[in-house]
């Protein structure tokens, strides 16, 4: 995050979306397994957007299969590995 972001979000001048626990589960899981795409993410600013991203797209779909039948438990299996617990970074 560059400077001048973050003293925009000190005056309040740009939005920072709300981490819940999901935004804050895909972070650890980002930093531990996928370092280089977590370090460009937070050199580039797009670190917070990208966490709130993971975590609305999983919420959404989470309801949207619980709506249609399926368990919490499946719904959760069938969508976590999309957003939330991307695969391990190889090493090149």
């Amino acid at each position: 995050m560059t400077l001048f972001t973050r003293l925009l979000r000190k005056l309040h001048l740009v939005h920072t979306p709300k981490i819940d626990y999901l935004g804050l589960m895909a972070k650890e899981h980002w930093q531990e397994y996928c370092p280089r795409m977590y370090k460009e993410l937070e050199e580039s600013g797009q670190l917070e957007e990208m966490l709130y991203q993971a975590q609305e797209l999983t919420a959404s779909t989470l309801k949207e299969l619980k709506a249609q039948g399926m368990s919490h438990d499946m719904a959760w299996e069938f969508v976590r590995e999309q957003w939330i617990l991307l695969p391990e970074e190889k090493d090149d």
